[in-house]
C-alpha cells in the first residue's frame, strides 16, 4: 500500500497578505495535512515570522519554516523559489500560495495516475475560482466574509505525443482552459528542479516571462493530466500584482524597456535541446500566440472595467440571490448553446469554515 505522505511535498512562498497565511495554516492544521510543507518567507512581518517559528501553533502538520531575504526584486523572489524547490526530497511537489486552498482528498488519485503513466509530467484537478464578499458586497482582499460565490472550469488534458503540439495547445488554450493553473499541479520534482535551475540563469527576471517559460518547458518534458473534479481553489481579488497588469500597461512597458522578450529566444536556444531552427521557430510562434492572447485579455479587462454593463454587474454582486442567479444562469445557458462543458457554479463546503465569519 502506497504511503502518499512520503511521495509529496507542498511548498508555500510568502510575501505579504499575512492574514491569508494565518488562514492557510489554520486550514492545513485543521484537516491534519499529512504531507510535508516547506515555507519560504520573503516578507518583512516579524510577528508572522515568530508565529510560524513556533511549531506548537500548528501541532497537526509537519512543516519547516525557512527565512529568506526580503523579496525586494523579482530576481530575489525567483532565487528564493528555485532554492525552495531544490530542498524538496520527495518524488512529487505541489506549489501553493497563501490565498488558495487544495482539496487534499484528490491527491492520492493524482499521484496514482502519475505513478502508472510515466509519460505525464504533472496532474491536477479542476480550477475553482471563488470570491468572498463582506456585508457591503465588497470582495477586495476579503479573508473572511458573509458569503461567497464559486465556479469551476472544465479543462482538457494536454496529452499529445508530440511536444510541439502540447506547447501549442498550452499556449492557445491558456485563457479558455485557464492552463495557467497548471502551475498548481502535482509535478515531478526532478523535472521542476531542472526547469528552474535553467531559468534562474536568464539575464532578465520579468515575472510573467519566467512563468510562461516554466509552463513551456514542463509541457515539453511530458504530458499534463487534468481530472475534472474540483481540486485547486483560487480566491479572486487578492492579487496586487494582477491589478497592475490590468490598470496600466506595466507588463509590456517593462518588457520593452528591459528587453525581457529576449529571454524567450535565449531559453529556447540554450535549454530546449533542439538543433533544428525550424523546430525552435515553432516554439517561439506558439509563445507569440500566448502573448497575443495574454495582452489582448489585459486590454479587454481594462476596457471592461469602464463598461456600463460590467459596472452594473459588479454592483449586482452586492445582492447575493440576484448575483448568484445571474451567474448560474449565464453558465447554464452558455454550456447548452456551446454543447460542451464550461463553467458551473458550486458550493465549497470543505472551506466554508475558513472563509465565512
Amino acid at each position: 500500500m502506497i504511503d502518499y505522505s512520503k511521495k509529496l511535498t507542498i511548498t508555500l512562498t510568502l510575501k505579504g497578505r499575512d492574514e491569508f497565511t494565518y488562514r492557510w495554516m489554520d486550514y492545513m492544521n485543521n484537516i491534519a495535512c499529512p504531507y510535508k510543507i516547506l515555507i519560504a518567507d520573503g516578507g518583512d512581518n516579524k510577528f508572522l515570522e515568530e508565529h510560524l517559528q513556533n511549531y506548537s501553533n500548528y501541532p497537526l502538520i509537519h512543516y519547516e519554516y525557512i527565512r529568506y531575504p526580503f523579496d525586494e526584486t523579482a530576481s530575489l523572489f525567483f532565487k528564493k523559489l528555485e532554492s525552495l524547490i531544490s530542498k524538496v526530497t520527495t518524488e512529487y511537489i505541489l506549489q501553493a500560495d497563501n490565498d488558495d486552498f487544495f482539496l487534499l482528498d484528490r491527491i492520492p488519485e493524482l499521484i496514482d495516475f502519475l505513478e502508472n503513466n510515466h509519460d505525464y509530467i504533472s496532474a491536477r484537478g479542476q480550477l475553482v475560482n471563488f470570491e468572498v464578499f463582506n456585508k457591503e458586497g465588497i470582495s477586495k482582499a476579503q479573508v473572511r466574509g458573509s458569503r461567497y460565490e464559486a465556479s469551476a472550469i472544465f479543462s482538457e488534458s494536454i496529452d499529445s505525443e508530440c511536444p510541439f503540439q502540447r506547447v501549442e495547445k498550452l499556449c492557445l488554450g491558456m485563457a479558455k482552459f485557464d492552463y495557467y493553473s497548471n502551475w498548481y499541479s502535482i509535478t515531478k520534482t526532478k523535472a521542476l528542479k531542472k526547469v528552474w535551475k535553467n531559468l534562474i540563469t536568464l539575464p532578465n527576471k520579468e515575472v510573467i516571462i519566467l512563468e510562461i517559460l516554466a509552463h513551456i518547458f514542463l509541457s515539453i518534458k511530458g504530458k499534463i493530466k487534468i481530472i475534472n473534479k474540483p481540486f485547486y481553489l483560487r480566491q479572486s481579488n487578492t492579487s496586487v500584482f494582477g491589478d497592475t497588469l490590468v490598470i496600466n500597461n506595466k507588463f509590456l512597458e517593462d518588457c520593452i524597456i528591459n528587453n525581457s522578450f529576449e529571454n524567450f529566444s535565449i531559453a529556447i536556444n540554450k535549454f530546449s535541446n533542439l538543433a533544428n531552427s525550424v523546430d525552435k521557430q515553432k516554439l517561439l510562434k506558439s509563445i507569440a500566440g500566448w502573448l497575443n492572447i495574454f495582452l489582448f485579455n489585459i486590454s479587454l479587462s481594462h476596457k471592461l472595467r469602464s463598461n456600463f454593463l460590467y459596472i452594473l454587474f459588479s454592483k449586482t454582486k452586492r445582492w447575493y440571490f440576484f448575483s448568484f442567479f445571474i451567474q448560474s444562469s449565464i453558465y447554464f445557458f452558455k454550456n447548452i448553446i456551446l454543447h460542451k462543458q464550461g463553467r458551473y457554479s458550486l458550493r465549497l463546503k470543505e472551506i466554508e469554515a475558513f472563509i465565512l465569519k
